[in-house]
């Protein structure tokens, strides 16, 4: 049956029995649509129907694109439900990039200019949402005619219109800069909305309107101000002077107020700054609200108050720790929005005030117990976060009471909680005596071993066998976890510790007793070895550890019986279907008959590796913080006079997720096993044996890096890189241009890789980087070839990857200092 309305087109859609019903139904309206439209006598009231029906095609996903003009025709229309609906197809069908974007030039125009005052919103609000450029230096003097007008319902939108101009076409900020004074100057609460929005848009893209906007800081504080003296029930939130307003004015003066640039001018009005943010976290007291809309509207205040003071450097100490003591005020509620979002922030802040964090410990980690888990994975990261050798204690216990009964059980979360912990035990500072640490490490193979990694079974191997002079504390660890493997089997990492240690000091093991009494003795070693290996299916990564064992247990197992099982085992995989386990069995095989003096030198203890203490990883892929995200964010955009950023964001801006971050993670022992399976760690680098045969002859540690290049802009520098541009020839719309990165440090960089992106109207081919690997003091070059328009400014936007000394790091820059164009 062919639908006659839009009613029962949905309703012949909902009702379909089978996905292919529900395709034929659309595919045939589709056509009924398409062939209405080449119908030029059509009436409104059909037009209206099938533009309904392409709009509920819009929303199942369907191609609507042959209805573009069909929308447009719409506007002509002097009837006002035909231009609302033919308004509302255009915004949701049509966007900026479209080209019959052009065709609405007129019917804008013409709407903008209209004596009915719900036709003007309707074209500035279809406006707002799909400006181009070109429509924004066509349309841009009406916009201008409306909020130089007397009507805020019209003013409002004309100024947020007026932000998305600005936006797209920096050029016309001359333009509407003199209109935010009248703005400003204006009671109604959704023009002040807009006109913020425009002082926004202007400090973002227009540098030359700074130092004006910048005096307008007074007015925004006084505005602020009479929010809190003055509540206008007619935009109060349950008692709350309204929030939006409140909100939008904070983030205004965040804006300015983090411009490094113009800091000087905005220094002397700190104090202004410093009593409205004080007043704000007063007024807008979340305990004090009853309602939860009030509670809400309060808590969106506080945060934004708060992300404001953390944002901006040189504020007063004591307004620091009072935004800490508001997080922990949000923290303390049972809404779990606010909740969630006191920890977010709590985290970006804990580097800057770490003793005012502290205080809130207790309401951290009882968040730990929160059936969210978003609150609880966020808890967890500060709960390390605020770790130190006072609660050390009590905070790891608290850990490992989470890590017993982890969500769903959740690997990513345990993999995390045991990598941090392990790196935490590396810290000797943090420790308050070695029984404990190991204690620690035990309970922490039991509950965590099977989602041990190669890089984590080295760390805890490591840190055994640094156990300095004391034999009593080694046999008691390696008897603990010897027993913990040999109750449970089922723990690979746990497994790889225990056989490690029982090969390599199983002099110390042998003789200490099980948990029921018995004792451990040479018949006992080598069938838990042997059967391990049968129990796990021949995993290969522990059939490496058990070959190494049964090898050094030959020196100190006196049994004949017990000899001959752990002889017969490494015999039984010299046909191993691995090449690299038959190979270590038939060396060991050889060394196995060997005498007992001559396998003792070979065999000997190995010497304890260096421990590299590594930092605490993050849980949610989040760099160390400085200063709140959006304050990074709101920076970079304060910088915008050197370089005028108008990249788009063609590169991923996330931080370096945690996975890689554990890379820097020595891996000391996967030479000694040969594991076959895959490994995140990196060869170790240890200083002292470093360039050992360098050293000879001398030494390169001091050597100054090779004939710099001369002529060169430097771009970006930190204490182990330097990038700088070198420009070869720039003219007739393109250039070429070489990128020199320098190695500053004593040490190798490795694995070099750039990213750079160019303005969509640009063109970049790169040749391949000359050495992916920087050796101490030297430097890599890669040439660059920028094609584009005749005149048009080099802007660069580079983020480039390397790892020094086995950390994984990542920068990300924006250069535009060539002065030269295309």
């Amino acid at each position: 049956m062919v639908t006659t309305s839009l009613k029962s087109f949905i309703k012949s859609v909902k009702s379909s029995k089978t996905i292919a019903d529900e395709r034929s139904i659309i595919q045939r309206e589709s056509a009924l649509i398409r062939t209405a439209f080449k119908d030029t006598h059509v009436s409104h009231q059909t037009r209206r129907i099938n533009i309904q029906k392409l709009l509920y095609l819009y929303i199942l996903g369907e191609k609507t694109h042959f209805g573009q003009i069909e929308c447009i025709k719409l506007l002509a229309s002097p009837n006002f439900v035909d231009k609302r609906l033919g308004y509302l197809a255009t915004m949701l069908i049509l966007d900026e990039n479209q080209e019959v974007l052009t065709l609405l030039t007129n019917s804008l125009n013409n709407d903008m200019n209209h004596p009915n005052q719900f036709i003007v919103s309707l074209a500035l609000t279809t406006l707002g949402n799909i400006c181009s450029p070109a429509l924004a230096r066509d349309l841009y003097t009406d916009v201008e005619k409306v909020i130089s007008g007397n009507n805020n319902y019209l003013k409002k939108k004309a100024a947020l219109v007026a932000a998305k101009i600005v936006e797209k076409d920096p050029d016309l900020a001359e333009i509407f800069e003199p209109k935010v004074n009248n703005l400003l100057d204006c009671t109604d609460h959704g023009v002040l909305l807009g006109a913020l929005k425009l002082v926004r848009s202007l400090y973002e893209v227009s540098p030359d309107s700074r130092s004006f906007l910048v005096s307008k800081i007074p007015k925004v504080i006084d505005i602020l101000k009479g929010l809190a003296k003055d509540l206008n029930p007619e935009y109060a939130v349950s008692g709350v002077a309204d929030p939006f307003l409140q909100v939008s004015l904070v983030e205004t003066l965040r804006l300015i107020f983090i411009d490094e640039e113009h800091q000087a001018q905005s220094h002397k009005f700190n104090e202004q700054l410093h009593d409205v943010l004080t007043s704000i976290t007063s007024y807008a007291n979340i305990s004090s609200s009853s309602s939860s809309q009030a509670k809400g509207s309060s808590a969106s205040v506080l945060h934004e108050t708060v992300k404001t003071i953390f944002s901006i450097p040189n504020l007063d100490p004591a307004l620091k720790v009072l935004g800490i003591n508001t997080l922990g005020q949000l923290l303390s509620t049972k809404d779990n929005n606010n909740r969630y979002v006191a920890l977010n922030t709590f985290l970006t802040v804990v580097d800057i005030e770490p003793l005012a964090v502290q205080r809130h410990r207790a309401t951290i980690v009882s968040c730990l117990k929160d059936q969210d888990i978003s609150i609880k994975r966020r808890a967890l990261e500060l709960t390390f976060s605020i770790l130190d050798s006072s609660n050390i204690r009590i905070l790891i216990k608290e850990i490992l009471s989470f890590l017993e009964n982890p969500v769903n059980n959740d690997r990513e979360l345990k993999t995390y909680i045991i990598t941090n912990v392990t790196n935490i035990l590396g810290h000797k500072e943090l420790i308050p005596n070695e029984k404990w640490k190991f204690d620690t490490i035990a309970k922490l193979c039991y509950l965590g071993g099977d989602c041990f990694s190669s890089t984590i079974v080295s760390q805890i191997l490591a840190l055994v066998m640094n156990i300095p002079n004391n034999d009593e504390l080694k046999k008691y660890i390696i008897n603990k976890l010897f027993k913990e493997a040999y109750t449970d089997s089922s723990k690979d990492g746990l497994n790889n510790i225990a056989v490690y240690l029982a090969g390599e000091y199983g002099d110390l093991l042998l003789g200490t007793s099980l948990e029921d009494g018995e004792k451990i003795t040479d018949t006992l070693l080598a069938d838990f070895l042997v059967g391990l290996s049968h129990l796990q299916n021949d995993d290969p990564v522990l059939v490496s550890f058990i070959l190494a064992s049964a090898v050094k247990l030959s020196t100190h197992v006196q049994d004949s019986s017990a000899r001959s099982k752990l002889k017969n085992y490494i015999k039984s995989k010299t046909t191993s279907d691995n090449l690299g386990i038959q190979i270590k069995a038939t060396t060991y095989l050889v060394l196995f008959d060997e005498p007992d003096n001559i396998k003792r030198g070979v065999l000997d203890r190995m010497p304890p590796p260096v421990i590299t203490q590594k930092d605490t990883v993050s849980l949610t892929n989040r760099a160390k913080h400085n200063m709140l995200s959006q304050g990074d964010v709101d920076k970079r955009r304060g910088s915008l006079s050197k370089t005028e950023d108008l990249l788009l964001d063609l590169m991923d801006d996330d931080t370096i997720p945690a996975d890689t971050q554990n890379i820097n993670a020595t891996d000391l022992l996967g030479d000694i096993f040969g594991s076959s399976g895959p490994s995140t760690a990196t060869p170790p680098k240890s200083s002292s044996a470093k360039n050992d045969i360098l050293d000879l002859f001398g030494g390169n540690a001091d050597k100054p890096i090779q004939s710099f290049p001369t002529g060169g802009i430097e771009a970006f520098h930190n204490d182990v890189v330097r990038v700088c541009f070198l420009p070869k020839s720039i003219g007739d719309g393109q250039a070429i241009i070489e990128t020199i990165i320098a190695n500053k440090t004593a040490h190798q960089i490795e694995g070099l890789q750039l990213l750079i992106a160019v303005p969509k109207t640009q063109k970049l081919t790169m040749t391949s980087i000359s050495n992916p690997v920087i050796p101490p003091n030297s430097f890599a070059t890669q040439d660059l070839k920028i094609v584009g328009n005749a005149g048009s400014k080099i802007k660069l936007r580079v983020k480039f990857t390397y790892n020094s000394q086995g950390v994984a790091s990542t920068e990300q820059f924006d250069f535009g200092q060539i002065t030269e164009t295309l």
